[in-house]
């Protein structure tokens, strides 16, 4: 396609020429046209970026990185073209300006409902991302969706997080529009913002006021020895119903203690000669690298001393375990290697051998589970700078072992509410339970259940059945993983372990 991309003089940032340089090396021929706006950004938005950098030590390479119209010089409207064609398709990035009048088809960002950045960089100071989409002249709306932002308080990272996923979405719509794809059916959105230029700087003194006061209460925490962690808890089903939304509360697990030295995340429980096993992330503070470790859980609901079981040069954590083929397997994450790696139980539950690595691509939290004739696994990815806590993306196979292959829409859902897996699927009248991490308030911040509702390899589709959480003033965040095996419910959660022990059950002894 014959494209062209329009942006503003006075504001241009290094994701506008990467939407470019990945347009033409799919085969389009790009070109910039700059219009004329002196519309530069507030003195004191520069500023925070200007110190996030210098803070972070964050390269050129940043999405966030500002540039001159030089730098575009490549794709200049006033070189010469191969061929002159007409223009089939507008790309608007010059987001500081009214949308400008033209006869072309095009594409501009909506930020919250506003088509100008001053909406972006609001909801980026106020601590969230905005909803993300593409408005199309022909009158249909892209959805690209609602970024993670891992650490709200460096604005210059929200940025280049919250970008990532709109790079990643404009080359996608561009590629289902050459292919002659229909928009789907228009989301909801949030209404407009008020992006007014005076909102704008004050949120930016409202941010880097509270971000002193964020930084104070770290130090409070770690000077007091009473910083939060993960911890895992269980407690006993009483009857075999599907999970539901609403309020959890912490007087209803036991927690599995530890040395404080370690933290432990991510069980998955598994139901083996009468015994229930779990699985667990160990994450030792001396390593800064998880392990999988094992405990396993009585009928009276006392707990053996967990121990390692699988150890790797890469971090491991998020231990699927699962039976198929007279075998029993484990999937932990291993994303820190770049691929996914299926294990076998050489000795259960203590000896476990690597079968082969199933997918080459780094994938988050993945979890497997079978629908209709084929194995699936759900996982988080990323693309360019994003997070990992917010794109859902789909594999599917024939046969555990593969060939795996990509879902033709994915990432399935950009959404911080409720894209990255939770734990096991669940059936429910043959279709199925997908438990969400709702990372909006943070990683892990509570879980979104939803019911998939239709899936093959071409379409997806799925409804939010409401949160599980514990209450917003528990100072509790979770649950991060649910998973049920023998007559136990398991969960992690996120919090003081002050707060725990005023909470909960007490604890095992070790």
């Amino acid at each position: 396609m014959n494209i062209v991309v329009h942006l503003d003089r006075a504001r241009l940032f290094r994701w506008q020429l990467a939407v470019t340089e990945a347009l033409r090396a799919a085969g389009h021929d790009m070109r910039v046209q700059f219009r004329d706006t002196q519309d530069a950004l507030p003195v004191s938005l520069t500023a925070i970026l200007d110190f996030d950098f210098a803070r972070t030590r964050a390269g050129p390479e940043r999405f966030s990185a500002r540039l001159l119209a030089a730098d575009f010089a490549a794709f200049s409207a006033s070189r010469p073209a191969p061929i002159e064609l007409e223009v089939e398709l507008e790309i608007d990035l010059s987001t500081a300006s009214a949308p400008a009048a033209t006869s072309k088809r095009t594409l501009r960002p909506h930020f919250d409902g506003s088509p100008k950045d001053h909406a972006l960089f609001h909801a980026l100071l106020h601590g969230h991302a905005p909803l993300v989409t593409l408005a199309d002249s022909n009158g249909h709306v892209w959805p690209i969706g609602r970024a993670a932002l891992e650490t709200p308080s460096r604005l210059a990272a929200s940025l280049d997080q919250s970008i990532s996923r709109l790079v990643e979405g404009v080359i996608l719509t561009v590629a289902r529009i050459a292919a002659g794809e229909r928009p789907p059916p228009p989301p909801s959105t949030a209404g407009p913002v008020d992006a007014s230029r005076r909102s704008l700087l004050r949120s930016a003194g409202t941010f880097a006021s509270q971000r002193a006061y964020r930084k104070l209460g770290r130090v409070r925490e770690r000077v007091g020895g009473d910083a939060p962690k993960w911890h895992v808890g269980w407690r006993k089903l009483a009857n075999d119903a599907l999970p539901q939304p609403g309020l959890l509360d912490v007087r209803d697990f036991q927690i599995l203690p530890d040395d404080g030295q370690r933290y432990y995340a991510d069980p998955f429980a598994f139901g083996h000669e009468g015994t229930t096993h779990v699985f667990i992330e160990e994450f030792p503070a001396h390593t800064q690298k998880g392990i999988i470790s094992h405990f396993t859980i009585s009928e009276d609901g006392n707990a053996s001393k967990p121990a390692p079981v699988l150890n790797a040069p890469h971090h491991l954590s998020y231990p699927q375990v699962f039976a198929h083929g007279g075998e029993i397997w484990m999937l932990p994450e291993a994303a820190a290697s770049g691929g996914l790696d299926l294990y076998r139980a050489e000795r259960f539950p203590d000896r476990w051998v690597k079968a082969q690595r199933i997918i080459d691509v780094a994938l988050h939290d993945a979890t497997l589970f079978s629908h209709l004739g084929h194995f699936w696994i759900a996982a988080a990815t990323t693309a360019y700078q994003s997070s990992s806590w917010d794109a859902l993306s789909l594999f599917w196979s024939d046969k555990l072992t593969g060939p795996w292959r990509p879902h033709a829409r994915n990432p399935v859902l950009v959404d911080a509410t409720s894209a990255r897996p939770a734990g096991a699927f669940w059936q429910d009248g043959g279709n199925l339970i997908r438990a969400s991490q709702d990372c909006s308030r943070g990683y892990g911040g509570q879980m979104t259940l939803k019911h998939i509702t239709t899936l093959d390899p071409r379409r997806f589709e799925e409804i939010t059945l409401g949160p599980l959480s514990f209450a917003r003033n528990s100072q509790i965040l979770g649950p991060h993983t649910l998973t049920r095996a023998g007559g136990f419910e398991l969960i992690d959660l996120y919090a003081r372990l002050s707060v725990v022990r005023a909470g909960s059950r007490e604890t095992i002894a070790l």
